[in-house]
């Protein structure tokens, strides 16, 4: 089993779990909408043009809005989520592409279950333990999404794990300085991707960097 299974089993089981109407940490979300998108993702990619303007996207749209209406029910809800969980057919592209797009995709997801939370204030988040194997695959995947994500963010990011190996994932520019970022490789893949509200990272830089870089990965 490659990582990316393990990991698509693991967020199948949280979800399942879950139920539909759990908060995940994607803003406005619940764990429905979260279902959708990722079934969808894999078994109607076409959807990903809701996001266009015009006549397409509002279809598109419609189309999510009404999967995850439907999701209401718990019987769909979870109909859903092993129909995702079943993976796609070995020729698809998200198969043959493996843990290059979705190891990190899947684990920030299974975290957006484990650490959300309707209380408040929420409790302080958990990390799982993580074979060192996949520590390593995850670092390899963050190494390459990361400058994908932060490609507009003017200031520099470097990512540093707790063991002390670190990677420069984005230049700064126009002169700006560079943020350290250091903790452990999952908690590197939340801030990068945005949550890092709930990840445990130390984040070292000038104010005016920091501020900058909250802009485009807010960590509160």
């Amino acid at each position: 089993m490659t990582w990316h299974q393990h990991e698509r089993e693991t967020l199948a089981s949280l979800l399942h779990e879950a139920g539909p109407d759990a908060p995940p940490l994607c803003d406005g979300w619940r764990t429905r909408h979260l279902a959708v998108h990722l079934a969808q993702r894999e078994l109607a990619p076409w959807t990903i043009l809701q996001a266009v303007p015009g006549p397409i996207g509002r279809r598109t749209a419609a189309t999510f809005d009404e999967a995850v209406a439907a999701c209401d029910d718990p019987s769909t809800y979870h109909d859903t989520v092993d129909r995702w969980a079943a993976a796609p057919a070995a020729w698809s592209p998200r198969a043959l592409a493996g843990d290059a797009i979705n190891l990190v995709e899947f684990f920030v997801h299974g975290e957006d279950v484990r650490r959300a939370s309707d209380d408040e204030p929420a409790p302080p988040p958990v990390a799982r333990e993580l074979d060192p194997a996949e520590e390593d695959a995850l670092w390899q995947a963050v190494r390459r999404m990361a400058p994908l994500l932060l490609h507009r963010c003017p200031v520099g990011v470097v990512h540093v794990l707790d063991d002390g190996r670190r990677a420069l994932v984005h230049r700064p520019k126009d002169d700006r300085g560079t943020v350290v970022v250091t903790g452990a490789v999952g908690e590197l893949a939340l801030h990068t991707h945005g949550r890092g509200a709930r990840a445990l990272v130390k984040i070292v830089g000038s104010d005016d960097d920091l501020a900058t870089l909250e802009r485009f990965v807010p960590s509160s």
